[in-house]
């Protein structure tokens, strides 16, 4: 297959129409069927449009990502274009992604009446004026048209019969191509009545999106009423006008009885204050439709007067939903003004005491917690990607009092992390960044993906205020967008295989995106007008105030640009542009978009939304193009994007990447092989460790720039011995290259190696640049089960066994039993279809109240029981004669080794006997498991004995354990389930504990614990810390270091507001700490500490906990 990715069709219209040809660099471009193709570059150099009936107009167009407009003098007329660009459907192509831009009239006129209409144009001037001029237009009978200003008369006054469309063109001096319509103004009226007074002036831009209605004046008594409407739909660079009669805006009398009730809607005169206008409406309820006699913009001119029995009432605009009352000599009657379908509604109707007066709706929904998995099933079934969203809360509320409501949706935390089993959490498991030789960076493939940069932000808040509306559009009193920072790391470890499962998702569905490519055929070099339909009316959106927050990322990256083909072409040639390596490399880049603040604005709401889509697509390059570290070919630093000594590391190694590359290139240039060849070895053996080796090695390169002078001399004589005369001449040229080239490119080796000494000695004393190091996951993989890698309901105690014995050892695994829990350490027992495994796992620290559900999930079985089958000692018995694997972690028994099992009910013991004799008993008295269930278990066992492989099959286990769970619990008469059940309960109970830890050394001059005041311990000396000896973010942002120090009551943390206390501050104590909760050590880095203080202990910590709802 092969395909040119951008198409070029003309819809211009005579007299443009198959006159128009494309070049590109002065060469024309190849066009079929009325087709042209473009080059690949057409998003970032111009094409010249050239007019093949005048070749002095040319006019140079950079063909747009998406649209744009453009003005164009020639010497048959002056013209208003827009271009689109837009995708064909692949379906037709082959599979091929291309796109289409179609040259067409900015402005389409239709004329939805029986009756034909006449209309002009004038222009407004930069102070905000009418101008009684009107635009110069191309004629239609194909003279030149003029280019002057003329003066309003009957040779510029357009005639557009009933049902007609046609493009209309705009030059006017002084106005860029993109405010053409905005600086213009429509005047229209009926055709034939040249007395009658015109419309208008009517707006033609995006701003006046929607429709207006106009009452001729003079006609409104009677039965003469005429009111029209112009519809101004816009459309991605193009305004389409239309004129109809009738009105969206409708007034209804529906009061009926024997003392009828008078009704007319007022409309105000103009603004030299001509006599207003009164519409009568006709009890009965037959819809009279009414307009203005100026047209109505922005939040002035919509108001009316309503007059009922010569009584007058404001409504100040009917674009706003309202009722109230009205009381006269014959009763109450009600005012209402509603959405009716398509169009407004103002109602007069009896008064029934309906009316709720003063009242309010609010709806408050809150999800404590939210979960995805993603699941990868090629090569093999993984979970891929797990997103987490904290606290979603939704509040929505609405007021009959100002006749408004608020929507506010929030967010307080979100992760994004990768699940494959390469990744790791570097809190838990201590990896080490790898250096990566291309550029000195350091590079982790990082479990986190997204998380925020500072904990006590919140991530989204989203307020919107909205005005209820009558009519069609859509009314924002007030808008606002907080972001938090937000660290993010992409590689193509975990973005391609996305991309993938994307592409299977969607790809049957984008087959069929885009226009056809029939259509593109059988419309290219038509003009626009044939078979032109007048688009539906968009959803037009109004917006008050607007304010998004500033955008700060800190962005980690590493993908090969093919690996961005979802993105536009435009981009992705961007992107090329600046990474010439064809990788795209950032590390630590801070990626800062300003703060927004939006005065009113109206439109549609698709052209808003792509407006805002485009402006900080743009902005995002833009901050790219500057956090470039490195180009791939020169290695150009274009901004520090480490701190410290990394940033030195960064900008010196640019500069001597420069250096280096200039000087390799440079040594080419003296036309000397042995030299070359002699540079080629020097850099291929350098080792530059530290800064002492730069300086030798900057050293001998200056010599050898210098030796390179004597070239002049040398160089001419070797000619001459060798070659006589023409020897000579070429050695001349020689020696003068090498005296000149052999000395710049010396010093340009030196500069690279004294910047490469000072890189390397910057980055040995920088650490890695942080990553938000105390990102790790909010929860580990899950662990799959069976050959077939069955995705089963989330466990904590799976994903630990997952993370602590490792994917290979735990694939195939069928089931897994808790056995026995105490604290963090748990007992489970793992069951293959060849062989049963039992290990011992610790868990993260678990709340007090889960410990608790723990300890009364335990099995009918006395407490002692309970108490004997620790995990420790458990594992212990176990381990007698279970083979030790994994370096001891685990230990296994293989059923071709099993020759009998059998479960003692009384003592609640699994007892196991191999071939030797030798018996191992498991007690399963505080397992998680019913009656059902442990029979199965020892079901299963049995089988496995019997069967001819030794294999077992657990379906049966499997069958009993889901069969408890959907009962709560197990079937033997026990309190509770498993422990994740207890976990799971918590949370999703909205619950939260908050956790300080309390930390303090000991003072040998005061003899006492206090809070540390050693420059050392650095944070630590804030006392109250998390658990990675950090500030803790809880802490008020107002309270200082001394003030936290001081502060010896309890934590000074709270939660946001978004949660209550339910419990008091209390400190975790138990066997692992002393009557205070207090643990000693000799050093904050100790890996063991005690319940009691030795003489060389000097630090001391403790854990508060506090519940929150």
């Amino acid at each position: 297959r092969l395909a040119c990715p951008f198409w070029f069709v003309e819809r211009a219209g005579p007299p443009l129409g198959g006159a128009i040809r494309l070049r590109s660099k002065g060469s024309s471009l190849p066009m079929d069927g009325g087709i042209t193709l473009l080059p690949a570059n057409c998003f970032d150099s111009d094409c010249e449009v050239e007019l093949l009936m005048d070749q002095q107009s040319t006019y140079r167009l950079r063909m747009p990502p998406s649209f744009c407009t453009a003005s164009w003098r020639t010497s048959v007329g002056n013209f208003s274009f827009c271009v689109q660009t837009e995708d064909v459907a692949p379906v037709g192509l082959l599979g091929a992604r291309c796109k289409v831009l179609t040259l067409r009239p900015k402005v389409m006129v239709t004329n939805l009446s029986s009756d034909d209409v006449e209309f002009h144009f004038t222009r407004v001037e930069k102070h905000g004026s009418l101008l009684s001029r009107v635009a110069a237009l191309p004629r239609r009978d194909g003279a030149a048209a003029s280019t002057e200003r003329l003066s309003l008369g009957e040779g510029d006054i357009f005639r557009l019969a009933a049902g007609q469309s046609r493009d209309c063109h705009f030059d006017v001096e002084g106005i860029g191509s993109n405010d053409i319509t905005s600086m213009v103004r429509l005047w229209f009226r009926p055709a034939g009545d040249v007395a009658g007074t015109w419309s208008g002036p009517f707006s033609c831009d995006e701003g006046a999106a929607g429709t207006s209605s106009w009452l001729r004046p003079g006609t409104g008594q009677g039965s003469s009423l005429e009111v029209w409407s112009v519809g101004i739909v816009p459309s991605r660079g193009t305004v389409a006008v239309s004129f109809g009669r009738g009105s969206n805006f409708v007034a209804a009398n529906r009061v009926s009885g024997a003392m009828p009730v008078t009704m007319a809607i007022r409309i105000a005169g103009l603004e030299d204050r001509q006599a207003s206008v009164d519409i009568p409406v006709l009890a009965g309820g037959q819809e009279v439709p009414f307009g203005w006699l100026s047209p109505a913009s922005g939040k002035q001119g919509f108001g009316v007067e309503v007059v009922i029995n010569g009584t007058v009432y404001a409504v100040p605009d009917v674009r706003h939903s309202m009722r109230f009352s009205v009381k006269c000599s014959v009763g109450s009657f009600l005012v209402s003004v509603a959405r009716i379908g398509e169009k407004t509604l103002l109602a007069l109707e009896k008064d029934r005491g309906h009316i709720a007066r003063g009242s309010t709706l609010q709806v408050d929904f809150k999800l404590s917690q939210f979960g995805i998995s993603l699941m990868q099933e090629k090569p093999e079934p993984n979970e891929l990607i797990f997103v987490s969203l904290d606290v979603i809360r939704l509040q929505y509320h609405q007021s009959s009092v100002v006749d408004a409501e608020q929507i506010r949706f929030f967010i307080s935390d979100v992760q994004v992390a990768c699940q494959l089993p390469s990744r790791k959490d570097e809190d838990l498991d201590g990896s080490k960044g790898r250096k990566d030789p291309r550029n000195m960076l350091f590079v982790k493939h990082k479990a986190v993906l997204l998380s925020k940069q500072t904990e006590s932000d919140d991530f989204l808040d989203i307020i919107l205020k909205r005005e209820a509306s009558s009519s069609q559009d859509m009314i924002l009193s007030g808008a606002k967008i907080a972001i938090s920072g937000l660290d993010v790391s992409v590689d193509e470890g975990w973005f391609v295989p996305l991309m993938q499962i994307l592409e299977e998702l969607g790809g049957d569905a984008a087959e069929g995106l885009g226009i056809p490519y029939q259509e593109v055929t059988m419309t290219a070099g038509r003009p626009f007008v044939e078979g032109y339909t007048l688009p539906p009316m968009p959803s037009v959106l109004q917006i008050e105030a607007l304010r998004i927050s500033a955008l700060d990322l800190k962005i980690w990256c590493s993908l090969p640009i093919r690996c961005l083909d979802f993105l536009p072409a435009w981009v992705r040639t961007a992107l090329r542009m600046m990474c010439l390596g064809g990788r795209f490399t950032l590390e630590g880049a801070s990626l800062k978009l300003p703060a927004k603040e939006l005065p009113s604005t109206r439109g549609s709401a698709e052209d808003l939304a792509e407006g805002f889509a485009s402006e900080y697509s743009l902005a995002v390059l833009r901050n790219v193009a500057g956090l470039l570290g490195k180009s791939s070919l020169v290695n150009l630093p274009a901004a520090p994007i480490k701190i410290g000594g990394a940033a030195v590391a960064l900008v010196t190694d640019g500069i001597g990447g420069i250096a280096g590359e200039a000087a390799a290139r440079l040594g080419g240039l003296a036309f000397d092989d042995e030299y070359s060849a002699r540079c080629r070895e020097s850099r291929e053996q350098k080792q530059i460790q530290h800064a002492g080796d730069a300086v030798f090695e900057a050293g001998r390169s200056l010599a050898r720039g210098a030796d390179g002078i004597l070239d002049i001399v040398r160089k001419p004589v070797a000619g001459a011995k060798n070659d006589g005369l023409k020897g000579f001449a070429v050695g001349v040229g020689q020696g003068v290259a090498g005296a000149v080239v052999k000395p710049i490119a010396g010093v340009g080796t030196a500069v690279s190696d004294i910047g490469a000494g000072i890189a390397v000695t910057a980055q040995m004393a920088a650490p890695a640049l942080s990553r938000n190091k105390g990102a790790t996951r909010v929860r580990q993989p899950r662990l799959l089960f069976d050959e077939l890698r069955e995705v089963r309901p989330f466990s904590e105690v799976g994903a630990e066994v997952l993370r602590q014995l490792g994917q290979e050892f735990v694939h195939g695994v069928n089931e897994l039993v808790l056995v026995a829990r105490q604290g963090p350490s748990c007992a489970v027992l793992l069951l293959f279809s060849h062989k049963v495994v039992a290990a011992k796992i610790d868990l993260p620290a678990a709340e007090p109240h889960d410990q608790g559900a723990a300890a009364s999930g335990c099995g009918s079985s006395s407490g002692d029981s309970c108490a004997a089958a620790s995990p420790g000692s458990l594992f212990e018995n176990i381990g007698h004669a279970f083979k030790p694997v994994l370096s001891g972690q685990a230990r296994e028994l293989v059923f071709s080794d099993l020759a009998e099992a059998c479960f003692e009910r009384e003592l609640v013991v699994l007892t196991l006997k191999d071939h030797s004799g030798t018996k191992h008993t498991i007690p399963l008295g505080c397992a998680s498991l019913g009656e059902s269930a442990i029979q199965a278990l020892v079901d299963g066992l049995r089988a496995a004995v019997l069967h001819p492989q030794h294999r077992a099959s657990w379906c049966g286990l499997h069958a009993r354990l889901c069969e408890e769970q959907m009962k709560g619990g197990s079937s033997n008469g026990s309190s509770s389930a498993t422990f994740e059940q207890s976990i799971e309960y918590d949370q999703a109970s909205g619950q939260r504990t908050l956790e300080v830890i309390e930390v303090q050394r000991w003072s040998v001059i005061a003899r006492s614990w206090a809070a540390s005041s050693l420059p050392t311990d650095v944070e630590l000396s804030w006392r109250w810390v998390n658990a990675r000896g950090r500030r803790h973010p809880n802490i008020p942002p107002g309270l200082s270091r001394r003030e936290c120090a001081t502060h010896d009551k309890c934590p000074p943390c709270e939660l946001d507001q978004h949660f209550k206390p339910i419990s008091e501050w209390e400190v975790r104590v138990n066997a692992s700490t002393d009557q205070y909760g207090w643990v000693y050590s000799p050093t904050w880095s100790a890996s063991h500490w005690r319940a009691t203080r030795s003489p060389a202990d000097q630090v001391r910590k403790r854990l508060w906990i506090r519940r929150y709802s």
